[in-house]
């Protein structure tokens, strides 16, 4: 198997593609390709626990690595609110505040974006689809059903926010699903 360079791998995307999503193990492999193009960075991660000192360490680092092009937010992975202390949900205030960010940051830059969460599946792909409607109307162009699977409440936050439907948006996401488990190839319009 052939082994990609940074450079190979960011340059590896559709036409409308802005975003980048990856894992925190990702963001950091990917860090000089990173720095070298002046990249914006989204990083969202876990809420501190007494037992994830290595992973706030890394967190730390990214901060460091990247400055004031990086935004970081903290929830986890969870498509509900959750009404119980133990687990933190997205909050709209919080979808709303990383998409201001990005809204202004490639208005700013035109720079495109990575985005990372601790596996790089399902809140950095919600996330990164939210980006790219943002910056060109193209919400499904960093979306790959081989390793995504969007956040469906940062979806709905993000629909509210930025005015689309959001049932439409997880009908296709299934729908999309429901053909490539088939074997079957599914093309989408632009949303």
């Amino acid at each position: 198997m052939e082994t990609k360079t940074q450079q190979q791998i960011l340059d590896n995307r559709k036409e409308n593609q802005v975003c980048y999503i990856t894992s925190l193990l990702g963001v950091q492999i990917l860090s000089q390709e990173i720095i070298k193009r002046e990249l914006n960075v989204i990083s969202i991660r876990e809420p501190k626990t007494q037992r994830d000192g290595d992973i706030q360490s890394q967190y730390h680092n990214i901060n460091e690595l990247y400055g004031d092009r990086c935004f970081s937010v903290y929830f986890q992975d969870i498509d509900f609110i959750s009404k119980t202390s133990n687990l933190i949900s997205p909050k709209k205030n919080q979808i709303k505040s990383i998409l201001d960010w990005a809204k202004n940051k490639y208005q700013e830059n035109n720079k495109m974006f990575v985005v990372h969460c601790f596996a790089g599946i399902s809140r950095s792909s919600a996330v990164a689809m939210l980006i790219n409607y943002i910056a060109n109307g193209d919400l499904f162009a960093p979306y790959d059903v081989r390793f995504h699977s969007p956040n469906k409440l940062i979806l709905e936050f993000g629909a509210e926010i930025l005015g689309f439907d959001s049932t439409s948006v997880i009908n296709k996401i299934k729908a999309i699903s429901n053909a490539y488990f088939a074997g079957e190839e599914y093309r989408y319009e632009i949303f």
